[in-house]
């Protein structure tokens, strides 16, 4: 109910992008009999999807507000973000 709910509300704003597009129908998507195998396959194949996402100029707006691909790192690999962020950074700061 809460996912139609929130498509119906994300159709009728005008700012409906591709990245709130990936994300209800990654929820769509997952059902609660799924493993965490299964689970874990569907956040590597939205995080391909983000990844492509991300460089799009016109959707690298919304990976400001949240670093959605270090979360789904995390996830992937079973560690927490911080560790995912920090470990990021500090590649950046170490070029």
């Amino acid at each position: 109910y809460n996912i139609r709910s929130t498509y119906r509300f994300l159709s009728k704003k005008k700012s409906f992008v591709k990245y709130m597009q990936l994300i209800v129908a990654f929820l769509k998507g997952i059902r609660m009999d799924y493993s965490r195998k299964e689970v874990i396959s569907r956040f590597r194949v939205l995080k391909k999807q983000m990844e492509k996402l991300e460089k799009d100029k016109y959707e690298k707006r919304a990976f400001i507000y949240f670093d959605t691909i270090s979360w789904l790192e995390s996830k992937i690999d079973g560690r927490p973000i911080q560790d995912v962020v920090k470990e990021k950074a500090m590649q950046k700061i170490s070029r």
